[in-house]
């Protein structure tokens, strides 16, 4: 069981389901089942706890905004629990906003995290908001492509490297389908954990885990709060398309 919060068959305007089935079902792959059911934010090492391979589990403690039609927006509130399940890590404020643009659409998301003792994000490739895009979008044995903002696709190639966003794309029943995942963050450059079985993720904690230099570790203080801005594109726009 996935316990941490995720989009699950997340589909286009037109009903195209552009993430994996959760879970996988037959004629998927079935790696990785319960840690990519589909668009998620997870952390490998969030104070030594592993969200990611759900070691340690994300609590909803409620809407602190619910669902708006009007403003197609809500906000919630997330427990971050220790192993043991006792102790609070951290408590996550997360804003969703759904907008339309033409016939693909973005969700916007803005988290900030803080707690009343310190707590720090460590240093892997498991870090940060990721995507299993469907099955038929994979780079290796589907159509997918992955290009990101520099210009430089497959995932071999970008895996690792700095860029502000990254398109995985192709196509489903012979119709242009996809996922590009988009970050804004100040504290250091975005790095990217791109898979060609499928998976993608954007990730600025993994400083020597993505060959970039020093382990790293940041540390939010008592009364410190850290944002996290991502923008998740879901399109039916052909490849080539995105730039």
């Amino acid at each position: 069981m996935t316990t941490r919060p995720y989009f699950a068959h997340v589909k286009t305007i037109s009903g195209l389901q552009v993430t994996r089935n959760h879970p996988p079902q037959e004629g998927d792959p079935d790696d990785h089942a319960s840690y990519h059911p589909g668009i998620f934010l997870a952390f490998g090492d969030l104070n030594g706890n592993d969200y990611w391979r759900i070691k340690a589990r994300v609590e909803h403690v409620g809407f602190i905004e619910p669902p708006d039609l009007a403003s197609s927006s809500f906000t919630v509130q997330n427990r971050y629990l220790d192993a043991s399940g006792k102790q609070t890590v951290c408590l996550e404020t997360c804003r969703y906003q759904f907008v339309k643009e033409a016939d693909d659409y973005l969700i916007l998301m803005q988290s900030e995290f803080k707690s009343d003792h310190n707590f720090y994000f460590g240093d892997q490739e498991e870090m940060g908001l990721g995507a299993r895009v469907a099955t038929p979008l994979r780079e290796k044995e589907g159509t997918g492509r992955i290009l990101n903002s520099e210009g430089i696709t497959t995932a071999e190639k970008t895996w690792g490297q700095p860029a502000q966003w990254v398109d995985y794309a192709g196509r489903i029943e012979n119709r242009p389908a996809g996922i590009t995942l988009m970050a804004s963050h100040r504290v250091r450059p975005t790095w990217w954990h791109n898979r060609n079985y499928g998976f993608f993720a954007a990730n600025l904690f993994g400083r020597e885990a993505m060959k970039q230099g020093a382990k790293s570790k940041l540390v939010v203080k008592p009364g410190e709060t850290f944002s996290l801005s991502y923008g998740v594109l879901i399109s039916m726009k052909e490849p080539n398309d995105i730039a």
